[in-house]
């Protein structure tokens, strides 16, 4: 009979729960301040309805 603890992994990977979940909570909030970062970025260096060529040919 298998443990209780070992019953705990995530897919059959041998990685606790708690670690996987942690994992994508990290992942989640790195995307989130990156997103935000960039929002920032964009409304201190654009000018409102103001165009920015990004390629010279279109």
């Amino acid at each position: 009979m298998p443990k209780a603890a070992e019953n705990r992994s995530v897919l059959g990977f041998g990685v606790p729960a708690q670690v996987g979940a942690l994992k994508w909570l990290w992942l989640t909030l790195l995307v989130i301040l990156l997103d935000l970062g960039s929002k920032w970025l964009a409304s201190t260096q654009l000018v409102y309805a103001q165009p920015v060529p990004v390629l010279p040919f279109f």
